[in-house]
């Protein structure tokens, strides 16, 4: 008897500092969702936070479903809008120093499996770097 799906590795690739205004901050999150399994599985649904200095500046919903092909690295890109006003204090040393800041993602992963639901969790820090290109 087989053990079922295997559990995909959800990690973060990047983190990416894409634009900057007066009144919000673009980033990408790039995550690479490894399916070990012989079949695809879809990505149905994923929450997550971005934890900068201890205080949570982002967070939201991912919806666009995301197919993570059989034996594949799959990569996911987040786009996510930050208020300027709710990051300031978190990101005043990456907007006007050009330094680096420690970004802890939390993340939580819905995926579709023939034999129904499958739960991941993702917890990793990534550095942004600031000045973007």
């Amino acid at each position: 008897v087989g053990m079922g799906p295997l559990r995909p590795k959800v990690t973060l690739n990047t983190i990416e500092l894409k634009s900057v205004t007066p009144t919000k901050i673009q980033l990408a999150v790039k995550l690479d969702v490894q399916n070990p399994n012989d079949f695809d599985l879809s990505l149905k649904e994923l929450t997550y936070e971005l934890d900068g200095k201890g205080v949570v500046f982002a967070k939201g919903e991912f919806q666009d479903l995301v197919t993570a092909a059989a034996e594949k690295t799959t990569v996911v890109t987040l786009p996510v809008e930050v208020s300027v006003n709710k990051a300031l204090a978190v990101l005043e040393q990456l907007i006007t120093r050009g330094e680096t800041l420690a970004v802890e993602l939390r993340a939580q992963c819905q995926f579709s499996t023939p034999v129904g639901f499958m739960g991941v969790n993702v917890k990793e820090t990534h550095n942004i770097y600031g000045r973007p290109n």
